[in-house]
């Protein structure tokens, strides 16, 4: 069982006690990106926008602190996994090229 398959199971039932108004739009979102990944799909700009939504999530009081955490962390240990394929494929580093460059960090 793959890792990205673990995590799918471990959001899903997470995802049933959001709110019904966002079954259409946030949970049905989540879950599609959850399958790609668990499908092996192309993760580079997936991974980013799940983080987004898992933040926005938070935000809006249907995951506690300590569960988005611990969902960062797995999408973390997943993330070099998931963009390895896709850096071996292409030569990249990372989507979009070259090595990311350091960004300036905010003051």
């Amino acid at each position: 069982m793959s890792n990205a398959y673990r995590l799918l199971l471990d959001v899903y039932p997470l995802l049933e006690a959001f709110p019904a108004h966002e079954a259409g739009n946030l949970v049905a979102r989540i879950r599609a990106i959850l399958t790609d990944l668990a499908l092996g799909k192309e993760a580079a700009d997936r991974i980013p926008e799940l983080l987004l939504l898992l933040g926005l999530s938070k935000d809006l009081g249907y995951v506690e602190e300590d569960v988005h955490a611990f969902l960062r962390k797995k999408l973390g240990e997943l993330d070099g996994r998931a963009l390895r394929p896709l850096c071996h494929r292409t030569g990249r580093h990372r989507p979009g090229g070259s090595p990311a460059a350091p960004r300036p960090v905010p003051q």
